[in-house]
């Protein structure tokens, strides 16, 4: 089951957190973007003042503009913590391919930095040792805003992290095939996991996003 970070009551204040929840609102990035049909969600990680990081499908063809939303707990409140950023700036990695989900990487450019503070700070990136490692065994945190369950209709309004471990690829292939190459990780458990509205948001382990 997704744990909740805390029981919002009348306004939200870092100190109704514990520890560990609140390192996830720190490092979590909350994604509203608009193209001609719509609005829709999606997660990121703040990797410097200037830039998030997030999925290459979350910056769909037709992307008009992205509302970042830093230092979020809940996003139906208005919260002394959040930063809001308006941005019309994106990339999506130039060997992105939808089908297959190969290279599913993008950033958002911030033309106002984000202030970096106790509530906003920038989630540290692997470091060139662990290009070639796959993680699996670990266990890795992954955290958002995306539906509650895979029965549920409604985006979270608080955000929520899950505890999941690191599956090795060749598992992952039996049920994924061919889809599932050296670029890309697999986690999840059983009845737990990542659900719709948490694309883009952050994996980590050992305190460092691992994303791929």
């Amino acid at each position: 089951m997704v744990k909740q970070y805390s029981k919002v009551k009348s306004r939200f204040k870092p100190d109704q957190c514990t520890e560990s929840a609140w390192l996830q609102v720190k490092r979590t990035v909350a994604l509203l973007l608009n193209d001609k049909e719509g609005g829709y969600f999606c997660g990121g990680s703040l990797i410097s003042s200037r830039y998030v990081l997030t999925a290459a499908h979350c910056l769909a063809d037709g992307l008009i503009s992205a509302q970042v939303i830093l230092g979020a707990h809940n996003l139906r409140r208005s919260e002394s913590t959040q930063q809001l950023i308006s941005s019309t700036t994106f990339k999506h990695h130039e060997n992105f391919n939808n089908q297959t989900g190969q290279n599913d990487l993008g950033v958002i450019y911030l033309p106002t930095p984000a202030n970096l503070n106790q509530y906003v700070q920038l989630i540290a990136l692997p470091s060139r040792a662990d290009v070639s490692n796959s993680f699996a065994g670990s266990e890795a945190v992954a955290s958002g805003w995306g539906l509650f369950s895979s029965s549920s209709d409604d985006l979270s309004d608080v955000l929520r992290y899950v505890d999941v471990p690191v599956i090795a690829n060749d598992v992952c292939q039996e049920n994924f095939g061919s889809f599932i190459t050296n670029s890309i990780i697999c986690s999840g458990g059983v009845d737990k996991g990542i659900c719709s509205g948490d694309s883009g948001g952050p994996l980590v382990v050992s305190n460092q996003l691992v994303n791929r």
